[in-house]
């Protein structure tokens, strides 16, 4: 959880902090939950998570929680103040989680998937340890590196022995692959913060101001642009999404979809860049669009919402309400669509009807990761939960959970029998985050090996972004603008 999620907070979004309280104690009896109390909360997954909770006066006069997830690598760490809500009922933290006293047993629901809980009073914390550092190999040291000149956010594209990214000084990169040299930059001027689609003649991408810009893929030069947001057009937008969330184009065909912050879909005519439909969705569409034979499906900001799109009419064919922003680009697997979303799940949903088939929690961690899909499970990354987690498309069972020491927004990198991720980390969190790349055992989940990158003064470091495999090698770029070449084979 970071700054910027903090201050999210005291509008009831984001993940834990330190250091936000709510209004005073009301209630002339909550002395009775006063004390330590622990148990476990019930995953939908059909799973559990040890839980307990610390209610202690502070200093100036609040009643305190204190909350204990041991999978969340959280220990005792204050999170709000106690709000009495009368009939020995209380709410215990920013998410709208409630909790109702009887005797020495406390239950309730917890958070936005409203996860049931039962604890009872202790006379101490459990003794729960989190993770153990592994004791993996540090890895192959990268075969190149290179400065871009500027921070980077996007993820690397590989095709055809080059990957393409922009950076955040407004400079599209076409790179080798194999050695990390240039093969053309394309100064766009903008900053740009997403992820390109690139096709066999083009790389398209959205900016921060955004305008949808197409390039020849051969030399860079620009073919055509569409201004996604009349409203923000010739101003660099306030980043809303916290996390640099940005419409990702996708390409079927001579046809490109995309959404906007104008809270939109449009067709878009790749050759000419001339807008085909566009179909209003009520909430800004910040990520990438899952593209199917029929459908388009796209998660929302505002609305708060999955969205499935008619290809053909630009009609909207339904829709599924969440209870936070859909953050992650939604993945169609076995006519199963898989949504990370920030009410701390991911939902997996019928293609065809929207209707729920499973929620899978992830306690209180954002799933901004996008899914990685291979014989019916899928791999997702983490938020504050620092993991790569392997899930059952049939039935949203957790198959494995590896603490990777970060956060780990990207897509997980597939090649072979392994899993590749990089992890950002930062200071000043309630769940502690480190930089780095590692691998793991595509079964097991066992990680392999593990390259810590410095975290230095920076308050975040390492990477945002997804990873690519081009060339037998691990391409990522990290915020602080170095790009990197990493062999496959330890």
């Amino acid at each position: 959880m970071d700054i910027t999620r903090r201050r999210m907070l005291r509008a009831g979004a984001g993940a834990f902090a330190l250091g936000v309280f709510a209004p005073q104690l009301r209630a002339q009896h909550a002395a009775e939950i006063d004390g330590i109390w622990a148990g476990a909360l019930s995953l939908p997954q059909r799973d559990s998570a040890a839980f307990a909770l610390r209610i202690v006066k502070a200093k100036d006069g609040q009643t305190i929680v204190r909350l204990t997830i041991p999978a969340m690598h959280a220990f005792d760490a204050p999170i709000e103040a106690l709000e009495p809500l009368g009939a020995n009922r209380f709410r215990i933290d920013p998410f709208g989680s409630v909790a109702t006293l009887d005797g020495d047993r406390l239950t309730g629901e917890f958070a936005y998937l409203r996860v049931p809980f039962a604890l009872d009073r202790v006379a101490a914390l459990p003794d729960w340890k989190d993770t153990a550092e592994p004791g993996v190999p540090e890895g192959p040291a990268p075969r190149w590196t290179r400065s871009l000149g500027a921070p980077v956010w996007a993820s690397p594209v590989a095709r055809d022995g080059l990957v393409y990214l922009g950076d955040t000084g407004g400079t599209v990169h076409a790179l080798r692959a194999r050695d990390g040299t240039t093969a053309w930059t394309h100064r766009h001027g903008t900053p740009i913060y997403g992820d390109a689609a690139v096709d066999a003649a083009g790389v398209s991408f959205v900016d921060e101001r955004s305008t949808l810009t197409h390039l020849d893929r051969r030399t860079g030069h620009a073919r055509w642009q569409v201004a996604l947001d009349p409203a923000v057009a010739g101003e660099t937008t306030k980043d809303f999404t916290h996390t640099h969330r940005t419409p990702r184009p996708a390409i079927a065909g001579r046809v490109l979809y995309v959404g906007g912050s104008d809270r939109s879909v449009r067709a878009i005519d790749l050759a000419s860049g001339r807008v085909l439909w566009r179909c209003a969705l009520g909430g800004a569409v910040m990520s990438g669009i899952a593209v199917t034979s029929a459908h388009l499906v796209a998660g929302t900001f505002d609305s708060n919402a999955v969205v499935a799109i008619d290809r053909r009419t630009g009609r909207i064919a339904w829709t599924h309400p969440t209870a936070q922003p859909v953050s992650s680009m939604p993945v169609v697997a076995n006519d199963v669509v898989l949504a990370g979303c920030r009410d701390f799940g991911i939902h997996g949903l019928a293609l065809d009807t929207g209707a729920s088939r499973w929620v899978h929690s992830y306690i209180f961690s954002w799933v901004e990761s996008s899914a990685t899909v291979i014989g019916g499970i899928a791999y997702f990354g983490s938020s504050d939960l620092r993991s790569v987690r392997a899930i059952s498309i049939a039935s949203g069972r957790t198959l494995f959970t590896t603490d990777v020491r970060g956060l780990t927004w990207g897509t997980p990198a597939l090649a072979g029998d392994r899993i590749y991720a990089g992890t950002a980390g930062q200071k000043d969190v309630l769940v502690a985050h480190r930089p780095g790349v590692c691998a793991l055992d595509r079964g097991s989940g066992a990680l392999l090996w593990r390259r810590e990158l410095t975290m230095g003064d920076a308050s975040m470091a390492g990477f945002a972004s997804s990873l690519a495999v081009a060339e037998g090698l691990l391409i990522g770029a990290a915020v602080d603008g170095t790009a990197l070449g990493i062999p496959l084979d330890a």
